[in-house]
């Protein structure tokens, strides 16, 4: 049975303020971006598609990262620190995984959203309601 949660805070799992440059993240908006340097902003969220791919996805974009460490791990971590409830890779033959990790780089803290939600919210130009 799905969970019906659009938000878990996730209060033992945290990402370091600088995650996004660990992962790539940061230079694959810049090379999104027509080369002009971007700082990814305060939130950023992170999934893994159909074929273990990892994302990377904000307001300024969406862009697919390579899969090292610490990367690599992260959807591991996400299903250890929720005791396997929640997962931010896709099961079986969902087409996306129904969650997605939104990491705040102000206070380093996680939480997953409903994808539909976080997609939203991560992208928004403007603030979501």
């Amino acid at each position: 049975m799905a969970n019906p949660c659009h938000l878990v805070v996730l209060t033992k799992f945290f990402l370091p303020k600088d995650y996004a440059w660990q992962v790539g993240f940061a230079q694959a908006l810049t090379a999104v971006s027509s080369g002009d340097a971007v700082r990814p902003p305060r939130f950023c969220g992170y999934y893994f598609s159909r074929n273990a791919q990892p994302i990377g996805l904000c307001r300024h974009g969406c862009a697919e990262l390579r899969l090292k460490a610490p990367l690599a791990y992260l959807s591991v971590h996400v299903y250890r620190a929720t005791k396997g409830e929640f997962t931010i890779v896709p099961k079986g033959d969902e087409a996306r995984t129904p969650y997605l990790l939104v990491h705040d780089s102000w206070d380093d803290s996680c939480c997953l959203q409903r994808f539909d939600l976080g997609f939203r919210f991560l992208t928004a130009k403007e603030p979501v309601i």
